[in-house]
């Protein structure tokens, strides 16, 4: 009888310490399932921009029949592309050469206490050179997110995403 309940109480021992380590399994599995959703679908937010031109035309077409006042750069999926590009054509609206410089202001997202401008940079491919009267050049516009800002997309952003404005401006040669 002994021998029997000795028997019983390891096999009882034995069962729990396998439940144990099968619910901390199955934990593990639940976590890392959740972890992996995450990355493959990534964290998307949408961007929109108002484009401000001074002394400068900016266009959609090499014709300059479509002006560009707004742009959006669509739904940015995290972390699988850290930029997006926009290009759009830039004419020289006045009497004189020019050359251009591009500012960003008024960054906008729902979270109030976080500077989007810490996350997200406007660059562009412009090199400098003079633009003369009427004369049209193509540019390409990036936006490029900071890898910071895949720790926490959702708290940064929000769901309604974020705004800014690109201000280019001509300046007299």
């Amino acid at each position: 009888m002994k021998t029997l309940r000795k028997l019983t109480k390891k096999l009882l021992a034995h069962k729990l310490s396998f439940l144990v380590v099968f619910c901390a399994f199955f934990l593990a599995g639940v976590l890392l399932i959740n972890a992996l959703t995450i990355i493959m679908r990534g964290f998307y937010f949408p961007g929109f921009v108002i484009l401000k031109a001074l002394g400068i035309g900016i266009y959609w077409n090499s014709n300059c029949t479509s002006q560009v006042t707004t742009l959006e750069w669509g739904e940015i999926t995290l972390p699988y592309n850290w930029t997006k590009n926009v290009t759009v054509y830039l004419r020289n609206e006045g009497n004189i050469p020019v050359f251009l410089s591009l500012n960003t202001t008024n960054w906008r997202s729902q979270n109030k206490n976080v500077n989007m401008s810490d996350y997200l940079t406007v660059s562009w491919n412009y090199t400098g050179q003079t633009i003369n009267p009427y004369e049209v050049i193509k540019v390409t516009l990036t936006l490029t997110v900071s890898k910071e800002m895949v720790k926490a997309p959702l708290f940064i952003m929000g769901k309604e995403g974020f705004s800014f404005d690109i201000i280019i401006t001509a300046k007299e040669t």
